[in-house]
């Protein structure tokens, strides 16, 4: 699967730049949240409602299952970061689980780190203090 996502690696960062924001134009940039919604639209064939954003994905139960960090991942698992002690589901950073490589659980996200859409490990999520708590994991059902 990684070859898969390889073809939206690259892609601008813009903050702003979700779901809900009309046509996703790739190369006007776009933030995490408009990240999960084209890997599942390309990758998956799914299409999340507009709406869906970091807040509704972490609480949705009708799309999503909880998952524990236990269980053995799967292509588009997202994975929920953010800092230590956040209590707001809005402010999480939506990651999606692309593959193993080396022993290493890897994320495909678009990050304000880089300035655009990479695959990060798993352990490079938790020395970033932005991204240092895993809030949950959430697969499509």
């Amino acid at each position: 699967m990684l070859v898969e996502i390889e073809s939206f690696l690259g892609i601008p960062y813009r903050y702003h730049r979700g779901p809900s924001e009309g046509e996703l134009s790739l190369k006007d940039g776009i933030n995490c949240q408009a990240f999960v919604h084209i890997v599942y639209r390309e990758c998956l064939g799914v299409q999340l409602p507009p709406s869906m954003r970091s807040s509704e994905i972490f609480e949705d139960t009708e799309l999503f299952e909880a998952i524990d960090s236990s269980k053995i991942p799967q292509f588009g698992d997202v994975y929920l970061f953010g800092r230590a002690g956040e209590t707001n589901p809005r402010r999480f950073h939506l990651a999606v689980y692309v593959g193993n490589e080396n022993g290493e659980f890897c994320l495909a996200h678009a990050t304000k780190f880089g300035k655009q859409s990479l695959i990060w490990p798993l352990s490079r999520f938790h020395n970033n203090d932005c991204y240092e708590r895993l809030y949950g994991i959430r697969r499509l059902k």
